[in-house]
């Protein structure tokens, strides 16, 4: 997975054109974007506050980041 074809969608997501967009997954594979429906929880994770990245990331590795399986296409 190039990070070069993910790069395209994250930036719109992260950008002012996406403002309506919300509650939604998007995944990028090589040269195709897809967006999923029916997407429902599995794993959870709360914090007291808002995450920051080094707490994120620790706290991942040993929840949602377990047992993590290759999407079908």
């Amino acid at each position: 997975m190039d990070p070069a074809n993910v790069a395209p969608i994250v930036a719109f997501l992260a950008s002012d054109l996406a403002k309506d967009v919300t509650g939604q997954c998007f995944g990028a594979s090589g040269y195709r974007i897809m967006r999923y429906r029916h997407i429902t929880p599995d794993k959870i994770i709360y914090n007291n506050g808002p995450w920051d990245v080094a707490k994120l990331a620790d706290v991942l590795k040993n929840t949602l980041l377990v047992d993590l399986e290759p999407p079908r296409m």
